[in-house]
């Protein structure tokens, strides 16, 4: 039986798996994420190439980031700190002497619903998953669209505000590659991310109650612990929260025409969720009477989506020798 190793590089940690071909997992660990250089995830990766030592055929990775599959370079890789442009596939083949497929995470994701999942048998659809930002993966043609160079269904960066845009792009701003996260900082507020993530729907949540948001002490589990007591605020912010999701799919839908939509990230295991941006996307959806009305569903995968989907990925571009 041949055995894969499998890596999912989130932003504090990296889950690590071995799988077969059927994407059953023999074993799983995380360890802390390697952000802080290229060198530093060369170093992870030698460790795991030693500590795995002759267990696996192939090694699939799921990287935020802007990743080109077919030529396994890495244009962008945030939170990871290494030069845009980075050959990393071949870095990593050369490290674990073993054949190597990179992807972008949220692509790994919808790659993963598409094959097993809650898009499995869509022509379109798309993920949106709910988290820190806003990870993306768009099916045309039934299969994972990557764009140019990898960088298709970035949600997160999904202009909401056009006029904050325009603002940001019409300030002196430092050059790109030392500028990029004074940037970020200043376009944060023009896009999906900061009113449609997770984090928006906390970050909302503290303002309707009056105090401040403070990532150590408010997380999903707490949101909903008040919901679940009755707290008005959290039903509000909920209902509140799901009208900026139905707005940015539908805005989405007018360019895809998509069949089916899959919401994922943590958030998206409570069934109000879903329940409520379908019925916001429905009262949106009046607007355009002409426009098809998607399907809006729970992903099938969460916290292994990336994984599957990375596998996925690497079968479909080194077969499974």
């Amino acid at each position: 039986m041949k055995k894969y190793l499998v890596l999912d590089y989130g932003g504090s940690s990296v889950k690590i798996s071995l799988m077969d071909e059927n994407a059953n997992r023999l074993y799983d660990t995380e360890k802390p994420a390697p952000t802080s250089s290229l060198d530093e995830m060369k170093s992870f990766a030698q460790a795991l190439a030693e500590e795995h030592k002759n267990e696996y055929s192939g090694v699939a990775v799921s990287l935020p980031g802007i990743i080109d599959i077919e030529k396994g370079i890495a244009h962008t890789g945030s939170p990871y700190l290494f030069e845009n442009g980075t050959p990393l596939a071949q870095i990593y083949e050369e490290i674990f002497s073993a054949p190597v497929v990179i992807a972008n995470d949220g692509k790994c994701a919808a790659n993963a619903e598409l094959r097993q999942g809650a898009l499995k048998g869509v022509e379109s659809g798309a993920i949106v998953g709910l988290g820190t930002g806003i990870a993306g993966g768009i099916i045309i043609n039934g299969k994972v669209w990557n764009g140019s160079r990898g960088a298709a269904g970035e949600l997160s960066f999904y202009p909401h505000d056009f006029a904050k845009l325009i603002n940001v792009a019409n300030m002196p701003l430092p050059k790109l590659k030392d500028g990029v996260k004074e940037y970020d900082t200043y376009v944060y507020d023009a896009t999906w991310e900061s009113i449609a993530s997770a984090t928006a729907l906390l970050e909302r949540y503290c303002v309707n109650k009056g105090f401040p948001y403070k990532r150590s002490e408010m997380d999903g589990r707490e949101f909903f612990r008040a919901y679940d007591s009755g707290d008005e605020i959290a039903a509000r912010t909920l209902d509140e929260f799901s009208m900026y999701v139905a707005a940015g799919i539908f805005s989405m839908q007018i360019v895809l025409d998509a069949e089916r939509y899959a919401i994922g990230g943590g958030i998206s295991a409570r069934p109000e969720v879903t329940e409520k941006i379908n019925a916001a996307y429905k009262k949106i959806a009046r607007t355009q009477p002409d426009l098809t009305v998607p399907e809006i569903v729970p992903c099938r995968f969460r916290g292994g989506a990336n994984q599957i989907g990375a596998l996925m990925f690497f079968f479909e571009q080194k077969g499974r020798g």
